[in-house]
């Protein structure tokens, strides 16, 4: 599970505005997934919107490891 992006409130551009996040979740198989997210807020929320962003999608990932 990896996160990335820019929360704020410096470090962005034109290309890479603040609430720029990426999450990337790997497993065995060579099963990749990978989401760019663009959230709204200040420092805070952009920083919780992405952990809960990859909470959900990790149960996701780990649901269908099991059912698949």
């Amino acid at each position: 599970l990896a996160v990335t992006g820019i929360a704020g409130p410096g470090g962005g551009s034109v290309k890479k505005a603040v609430g720029l996040v990426f999450i990337a979740i790997a497993g065995g198989g060579g099963r990749t997934v990978v989401r760019r997210f663009r959230f709204k807020g200040d420092r805070a929320a952009v920083k919780k919107a992405g952990s809960e962003s990859a909470i959900r999608m990790l149960i996701e990932f780990l649901k269908k490891k099991r059912s698949g």
